[in-house]
């Protein structure tokens, strides 16, 4: 569903529309060829080349985070908010490597209006989404500009107020970056060398290939804009959730924790020495990491639906590349049916919807043995 046939089995129209009204014209809004062009556009960016080049800057927000903590824990207070802590630096992370654009120092525990906003979202929409199936009806009748107004008039202590406030504060947070980024392209190199992330970012390099995209692959600045606000919401909410679980885990098993200290000081990791590949070749590291992901993904479910029709999202060109047939999908396992029948594959009518909880495959005893939990 996710990789072999994954042109078939798409986002729900419902929710392509709920992601174009809080991100625009993003990878998580549309389908087909206007998304494979924003992919191609973005595919220098997360290479493992540029990752490399990211590194120190990482390095030097997490040495940061690690003196404003140490700070704060030797005044004797009783609790630190690690999740706050952990928003902030994320944000801080994706500001500085995503966008070139700092939005903490990370001195003292502080509150942050802008992390804030990004992490109040989710819950904000999701109080939202019990008038989710007005969405597709109320946009193939009114015009976009009348759906303003009519959201505008709601108070900033609703609900809808409070997503419509987070959504604007995202975007309006955005267009500053985009504008500043492009002052300082149009200045030249050396003008570039004095930003944040010395154009290393992944703002300033989508960007670049932008501009030197032949036209009919170019995308418009809007969606430059509306993908910084998508990434900056993606990345702080999930890195901000697994860096919180990762130190909550570690807590709980206090033997682990001596164990990857003692492993990350034998490194040197903490003095800010280690290559991109010698992270990688910390085994303690990358078990803690990788298990925790495990037990406690960020994401743990995705909907999908088996199109016979192209999604609402997807250009007209695409139509030719939408599915018009059933299709079959293999069982890991066999499994009986009620009439005692076997049956190694179950038959997906067209218009067929799933959920896709990655829970059941990571907690698996078939899979990581009596121990999986």
């Amino acid at each position: 569903m996710l990789i072999d046939e994954e042109e078939i089995f798409q986002e729900t129209d419902i929710a392509l529309q709920i992601t174009q009204m809080a991100f625009g014209t993003t990878l998580l809004s549309i389908t087909g060829r206007h998304h494979a062009k924003q992919r191609k556009l973005l595919s220098p960016v997360f290479s493992v080349n540029h990752m490399r080049h990211m590194l120190p800057l990482f390095y030097e927000i997490g040495r940061k985070i690690r003196d404003a903590i140490s700070a704060q824990v030797g005044d004797a207070k009783a609790e630190v908010n690690v999740l706050g802590w952990m928003n902030r630096s994320a944000l801080e992370f994706i500001g500085q490597g995503g966008l070139g654009y700092s939005f903490d120092p990370l001195i003292t525990e502080s509150k942050d209006a802008y992390a804030d906003t990004l992490k109040s979202l989710l819950p904000n929409l999701d109080v939202n989404l019990r008038f989710q199936f007005l969405i597709p009806l109320a946009r193939q009748i009114f015009p976009t500009w009348l759906l303003r107004v009519f959201v505008n008039t709601f108070s900033a202590t609703s609900n809808i107020g409070r997503t419509r406030d987070n959504i604007n504060e995202m975007f309006e947070r955005a267009k500053e970056v985009y504008a500043s980024k492009k002052r300082a392209l149009a200045a030249g190199e050396a003008e570039l060398a004095k930003q944040t992330a010395q154009g290393k970012d992944l703002v300033s390099i989508l960007m670049q290939a932008n501009s030197v995209a032949d036209e009919d692959q170019r995308l418009p600045e809007e969606d430059v804009i509306s993908l910084m606000s998508m990434f900056t919401f993606a990345a702080t909410e999930t890195s901000s959730n697994a860096l919180s679980r990762i130190l909550n885990v570690l807590a709980k098993h206090p033997d682990y924790q001596a164990r990857l200290r003692e492993e990350l000081l034998e490194a040197r990791a903490a003095d800010g020495l280690l290559s991109y590949d010698e992270l990688n070749h910390l085994p303690l590291l990358d078990g803690v990491i990788r298990e925790t992901l495990r037990l406690h993904p960020p994401v743990t479910m995705l909907f999908r639906v088996y199109a016979d029709f192209p999604p609402r999202m997807t250009t007209e060109a695409d139509e030719s590349c939408s599915a018009t047939r059933d299709t079959v999908l293999p069982l890991s396992d066999p499994v009986f049916t009620t009439d005692g029948k076997q049956i190694a594959s179950i038959a997906v009518p067209k218009g067929s919807q799933f959920l896709l909880g990655f829970m059941g495959c990571n907690l698996s005893r078939t899979i990581w043995g009596e121990d999986a939990l």
